[in-house]
């Protein structure tokens, strides 16, 4: 470590010190110095074992905190959660959140919030789905060199070699990053890819690969292509929303379907400055026109429905909510904030998703749970590692171990009850959801609101209740007849065996 204050064991609050996140501290032992020598300090009075910490020592695993250098844990919940998706489950069938530049976006985790940190652990998404829908050509000299020719500018990557999925996973992600500079590798990049034919293939035949979809044919070397076409049709047009009284300016602003992808329907109005959110809500409830072949298809044709059956598995809807240029003369920044504000506050009234990639500018983590969570519920396979943990009546199940839980589809999961339980950062804690929801609150702190019970700690109301971590929405009613099943869907949990 460095020799500034912030890196000394200045352990109570130093002031010249910046918070730089939380970390779940998973000892009672901490440490003046962060190679664990010098005397120790305890911290057996806390209440919880998350905390703030201002420097971190990434060989070490400790954390600098106000009670000295603390072993720390990472949580990898969200480079892990495809793990809980059936080997069946298509694509598609993920309901993706993205940035522009890459189809998907790997997140912090809870307990480590800077970007910084996760890069060190190489906490980008370690599963399979790595798509792609930039619109560039990519030319190799040869079979272990790499160039991306954008626009006419020369762009290649700034690594030494491609030795491991996590390298080309991190290379996609950075495809604009302007550098002259020819780079080598050790290995020919091509075989970390899914190389077979299907658009939407299943997560049983891509576990391990990435699955690379490309605007336009992407050449690997002369005589051969990477990546399946999934094709943007042309948009942008289309600058305000609604325009009433002119049918063909309205026609602009529909979705479209690329004649080359009847079963993709995308929204990209990037021009779209006035009246995007409007657009889009009506496109998520089914209340607006698609375009294909340059013929308009009215908001129930039997082609319109068909991107909302939830029966209908081969179809994806891919939603371009980033903003572009001007952005209503409040900047990109602030637009998309607003943007993504709606966006969240409409997938967290309840709404039921079907297929469905968005695109965006500047997501927060939480609206990428968010959207990765809304999709139809679906089954979660026995994993090797323990990720979630749920209560269910004054019963703590570690659902990764002995159990698994299956849901049946309709009603109760897709509602959602912000007080029916506490958020599982309690449960992770050690500490149960208190059993009374209006009980007195006696401690706040950023893990949420406490009580005590029989002398107890307990977790209590809280924004999420602990069947979201898993995929699922919450019930309805607060007290769902025994706590396991209400109305027309019930949980089970199902013991495993030999």
């Amino acid at each position: 470590m460095g020799d500034d204050d912030c890196s000394k064991a200045y352990i109570y609050d130093p002031g010249s010190c910046q918070v730089k996140g939380y970390v779940d501290i998973n000892s009672d032992k901490c440490y003046f110095k962060s190679d664990g020598t010098g005397n120790e300090s305890y911290n057996k009075n806390l209440q919880i074992n998350r905390v703030r910490y201002y420097d971190l020592d990434v060989n070490n695993t400790r954390a600098l905190t106000e009670y000295g250098w603390c072993n720390f844990t990472v949580n990898n919940e969200d480079t892990t959660w495809i793990r809980k998706l059936s080997n069946s489950t298509l694509i598609n069938q993920i309901n993706i959140p993205g940035t522009h530049d890459s189809g998907t976006y790997a997140i912090g985790d809870t307990g480590l919030n800077l970007f910084g940190v996760r890069d060190v652990y190489g906490r980008t998404q370690e599963e399979t789905v790595a798509t792609h829908l930039k619109n560039d050509s990519v030319e190799l000299s040869s079979s272990d060199e790499y160039h991306d020719y954008n626009h006419g500018t020369v762009t290649t990557i700034k690594i030494a070699r491609f030795d491991t999925l996590e390298e080309v996973y991190k290379a996609i992600a950075k495809f604009s990053v302007l550098n002259t500079d020819t780079k080598k590798f050790k290995k020919e990049y091509n075989k970390f890819f899914y190389d077979k034919k299907g658009l939407f293939p299943t997560l049983n035949e891509t576990r391990g690969k990435i699955i690379l979809l490309t605007r336009g044919n992407w050449k690997y070397n002369a005589t051969s292509s990477i990546g399946n076409e999934l094709n943007i049709p042309d948009m942008g047009e289309c600058e305000i929303y609604p325009v009433k009284n002119d049918q063909k300016y309205q026609k602009e602003c529909y979705p479209h379907i690329h004649n080359s992808n009847s079963n993709v329907l995308v929204q990209d109005n990037y021009n779209l400055s006035t009246g995007k959110w409007k657009l889009v809500e009506e496109y998520l409830e089914h209340k607006i026109p698609i375009v294909y072949n340059d013929i308009e298809y009215s908001m129930y044709n039997d082609l319109t429905n068909s991107f909302y059956d939830v029966k209908n598995a081969t179809a994806l809807t891919v939603d371009f909510i980033n903003i572009q240029g001007f952005a209503g003369g409040i900047g990109i920044y602030n637009e998309a904030n607003k943007m993504n504000n709606n966006l969240s506050k409409y997938i967290g009234e309840s709404k039921k998703i079907h297929n469905h990639w968005f695109i965006l500018d500047y997501p927060t983590n939480d609206l990428v749970r968010k959207i990765r969570n809304s999709m139809t519920p679906y089954s979660l396979e026995k994993r090797n590692e323990q990720i979630n943990i749920i209560q269910i009546d004054d019963f703590v199940v570690y659902t990764d171990l002995d159990y698994y839980i299956e849901s049946k589809e309709d009603a109760c999961l897709q509602l959602r009850n912000q007080y029916l339980t506490c958020s599982s950062n309690y449960l992770k804690a050690g500490y149960k959801c208190c059993r009374n929801q209006y009980a007195k609150v006696d401690k706040v702190d950023n893990v949420g609101n406490w009580a005590k019970e029989k002398g107890e700690w307990c977790g209590i109301g809280y924004e999420r209740c602990s069947f979201e971590v898993l995929g699922f929405h919450c019930c309805s009613s607060i007290n769902p007849d025994y706590g396991i099943y209400c109305n027309h869907v019930r949980i089970t949990l199902i013991k495993i065996t030999n």
